[in-house]
């Protein structure tokens, strides 16, 4: 007769946690150790940042006094209508702060703030003399004197396309800060269907762009202002979101958060190379 068996239980092997690495401690960087040590909470997690600082493109300023309550250098603000950034800050308990649409914007040029010129599209005008007190005169006089190019096919750096029918003048001094700063780059370097596709028709026709922003300008309902934030009307749902202190203020929050929850978080350790480790067994 076989002898009876006993049950018993096995000793389960402890799993080991995982092991995760983030390179960069920009918001992108911060906002991927979040989301894994949410997904994860005994993950062991380590940023590790190049620089001294963290946050990359969203930094903080007071323009040299005249931002005495601090401002955005970079990104400035996200997009209402998105999800993401109001879970992330609600998250981390930051309440959002809406810029009131119907505020006039400034334009931080040769030390001083300026009053945005009107009736522009991402910055670009639909009248040359909206430019006065920017630019020079002679500057002012060559967007007015739209130079037609010849058509192009396909898509074109938004920056190049227009300093050549208007000028360099006002692409580096006004298209630049307002594009440059939505998309965060450059906008010589940017596309044209990206950024500014109401423009893309004039583009590829070897139309008039000045004419083109004043159709579109035209066009829109003043529900949705001009593409430009302080053009709305006063009744026009917010287009952006912030925080108090701008929207750099991510960057502390997140940096709070993740050390409280056991992330280590390092400065100054820039990341040459990734090699495979032989798997460990047993």
């Amino acid at each position: 007769m076989p002898a009876p068996q006993t049950s018993r239980t096995l000793p389960v092997p402890s799993a080991r946690p995982r092991r995760i690495a983030v390179v960069g401690g920009g918001i992108s960087g911060l906002s991927a150790a979040w989301a894994a040590h949410r997904a994860d909470p005994g993950a062991e997690i380590v940023v590790l940042e190049a620089g001294a600082q963290l946050g990359g493109c969203l930094r903080h300023t007071d323009l040299g006094g005249w931002a005495g309550a601090g401002a955005d250098a970079g990104a400035e603000a996200s997009l209402a209508v998105r999800p993401e950034v109001r879970g992330l800050a609600a998250e981390l308990g930051l309440e959002p702060v809406f810029p009131d649409p119907a505020q006039a914007s400034q334009l931080y040029l040769d030390g001083a703030m300026h009053p945005m010129p009107q009736g522009t599209l991402m910055g670009v005008p639909g009248d040359p003399e909206a430019l006065r007190g920017l630019l020079p005169a002679a500057d002012v006089e060559r967007v007015g004197a739209e130079v037609l190019t010849a058509p192009v096919a396909g898509d074109t750096a938004v920056g190049e396309f227009l300093a050549a029918r208007l000028g360099d003048a006002v692409v580096d001094r006004v298209i630049d800060p307002l594009v440059g700063g939505v998309y965060a780059g450059r906008c010589r370097e940017l596309s044209l269907a990206a950024t500014v596709p109401a423009l893309l028709p004039a583009a590829r026709e070897g139309t008039s762009v000045l004419e083109a922003v004043r159709a579109v300008r035209a066009e829109r309902s003043a529900a949705r202002g001009a593409n430009v934030p302080g053009t709305q009307a006063a009744h026009a749902a917010p287009v952006f979101l912030s925080f108090r202190g701008g929207i750099s203020a991510l960057v502390p929050a997140l940096e709070a958060a993740l050390r409280a929850a056991g992330v280590r978080v390092r400065t100054g350790t820039r990341v040459e190379a990734l090699a495979p480790r032989p798997e460990r067994r047993g």
